[in-house]
Protein backbone atom coordinates (compact mmCIF):
# COMPACT_ATOMS: atom_id res chain seq x y z
CA UNK A 1 0.00 0.00 0.00
CA UNK A 2 1.07 3.80 -0.41
CA UNK A 3 2.57 6.10 2.23
CA UNK A 4 -0.93 7.74 2.29
CA UNK A 5 -2.80 4.59 2.46
CA UNK A 6 -0.36 3.71 5.35
CA UNK A 7 -1.20 7.09 6.94
CA UNK A 8 -4.66 6.77 6.68
CA UNK A 9 -4.35 3.16 8.26
CA UNK A 10 -2.46 4.06 11.35
CA UNK A 11 -3.31 7.64 11.84
CA UNK A 12 0.30 9.18 11.53
CA UNK A 13 0.79 11.65 8.95
CA UNK A 14 2.70 10.91 5.29
CA UNK A 15 5.65 12.74 7.21
CA UNK A 16 5.56 11.41 10.53
CA UNK A 17 6.30 8.17 8.24
CA UNK A 18 9.15 9.51 6.22
CA UNK A 19 10.73 11.44 9.47
CA UNK A 20 10.58 7.84 10.95
CA UNK A 21 12.33 6.19 8.21
CA UNK A 22 14.78 8.77 8.28
CA UNK A 23 15.30 8.40 11.85
CA UNK A 24 15.90 5.03 11.28
CA UNK A 25 13.01 3.87 13.31
CA UNK A 26 11.11 2.01 10.72
CA UNK A 27 13.02 -0.26 8.37
CA UNK A 28 13.50 1.89 4.97
CA UNK A 29 10.47 0.72 2.50
CA UNK A 30 10.70 -1.02 -0.37
CA UNK A 31 9.82 1.06 -3.61
CA UNK A 32 7.56 0.33 -6.66
CA UNK A 33 8.96 0.43 -10.51
CA UNK A 34 8.12 4.60 -10.20
CA UNK A 35 9.57 4.99 -6.81
CA UNK A 36 7.04 5.18 -4.84
CA UNK A 37 6.93 3.68 -1.17
CA UNK A 38 5.20 0.61 -0.45
CA UNK A 39 4.02 -0.76 2.70
CA UNK A 40 3.15 -4.51 4.04
CA UNK A 41 1.30 -5.35 7.04
CA UNK A 42 4.28 -5.87 9.21
CA UNK A 43 4.96 -2.42 8.57
CA UNK A 44 1.75 -1.08 9.14
CA UNK A 45 1.90 -3.20 12.39
CA UNK A 46 5.52 -1.68 13.57
CA UNK A 47 3.46 1.93 13.08
CA UNK A 48 0.72 0.82 15.26
CA UNK A 49 3.00 -0.71 17.93
CA UNK A 50 5.53 2.71 17.89
CA UNK A 51 2.25 4.71 18.36
CA UNK A 52 1.31 3.16 21.19
CA UNK A 53 4.68 3.07 22.86
CA UNK A 54 4.69 6.51 21.87
CA UNK A 55 1.27 7.53 23.65
CA UNK A 56 2.67 5.27 26.46
CA UNK A 57 5.03 8.32 26.93
CA UNK A 58 8.11 6.22 25.35
CA UNK A 59 10.35 8.71 23.60
CA UNK A 60 11.17 8.19 20.38
CA UNK A 61 14.73 7.31 21.17
CA UNK A 62 14.15 4.95 23.58
CA UNK A 63 11.51 3.15 21.09
CA UNK A 64 14.48 3.09 18.91
CA UNK A 65 16.75 1.25 21.37
CA UNK A 66 13.70 -0.90 22.13
CA UNK A 67 13.24 -1.98 18.61
CA UNK A 68 17.16 -2.07 18.07
CA UNK A 69 17.13 -5.13 20.49
CA UNK A 70 14.82 -7.15 18.54
CA UNK A 71 17.60 -7.58 16.39
CA UNK A 72 20.20 -8.83 18.59
CA UNK A 73 21.00 -12.38 19.06
CA UNK A 74 22.03 -11.10 22.42
CA UNK A 75 20.18 -13.80 24.97
CA UNK A 76 19.51 -10.76 27.14
CA UNK A 77 17.85 -8.66 24.73
CA UNK A 78 14.52 -10.04 25.68
CA UNK A 79 15.26 -9.07 29.34
CA UNK A 80 16.39 -5.73 28.62
CA UNK A 81 13.31 -5.21 26.63
CA UNK A 82 10.79 -6.50 29.21
CA UNK A 83 13.05 -3.81 31.44
CA UNK A 84 11.76 -1.25 28.96
CA UNK A 85 8.51 -1.86 28.83
CA UNK A 86 7.57 -2.45 32.69
CA UNK A 87 9.30 0.84 33.50
CA UNK A 88 7.26 2.39 31.05
CA UNK A 89 3.85 0.51 32.14
CA UNK A 90 4.90 1.52 35.46
CA UNK A 91 5.25 5.21 34.33
CA UNK A 92 1.99 5.21 32.55
CA UNK A 93 -0.15 3.75 35.50
CA UNK A 94 1.11 6.89 37.79
CA UNK A 95 0.19 9.31 34.93
CA UNK A 96 -3.40 7.28 34.72
CA UNK A 97 -3.54 7.51 38.44
CA UNK A 98 -2.44 11.31 38.35
CA UNK A 99 -5.45 12.26 35.75
CA UNK A 100 -8.19 10.55 36.96
CA UNK A 101 -7.33 12.59 40.13
CA UNK A 102 -7.44 15.65 38.05
CA UNK A 103 -10.58 14.75 36.43
CA UNK A 104 -12.14 13.63 40.25
CA UNK A 105 -11.39 17.39 41.12
CA UNK A 106 -12.39 18.70 37.91
CA UNK A 107 -15.76 16.98 38.21
CA UNK A 108 -16.22 18.22 41.27
CA UNK A 109 -15.93 21.92 40.18
CA UNK A 110 -18.02 21.58 37.35
CA UNK A 111 -20.95 19.80 39.67
CA UNK A 112 -20.51 23.16 42.25
CA UNK A 113 -20.29 25.94 39.53
CA UNK A 114 -23.01 24.11 37.63
CA UNK A 115 -25.21 24.51 40.99
CA UNK A 116 -24.01 28.45 41.54
CA UNK A 117 -24.11 29.57 37.96
CA UNK A 118 -27.08 28.20 35.99
CA UNK A 119 -31.01 28.62 37.47
CA UNK A 120 -32.88 25.13 39.02
CA UNK A 121 -34.99 23.83 35.96
CA UNK A 122 -31.55 24.25 34.10
CA UNK A 123 -29.29 22.27 35.79
CA UNK A 124 -28.56 18.23 34.87
CA UNK A 125 -30.87 16.19 37.18
CA UNK A 126 -29.00 14.17 39.60
CA UNK A 127 -29.84 10.52 39.73
CA UNK A 128 -32.20 9.29 42.20
CA UNK A 129 -32.26 5.68 43.26
CA UNK A 130 -35.56 4.16 43.83
CA UNK A 131 -36.38 3.06 47.28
Amino acid sequence: MSIKQAAVRTGLSEDTIRYYEKIDLLPRATRNRSGRRVYGADDLELMVFITHLKSAGMSLEVIKYYLSLSLEKDPNAASERLVLLTEQKELLESKIAELQAAHKVLEHKVEHYTEVCLPEKLRPQKETTPK
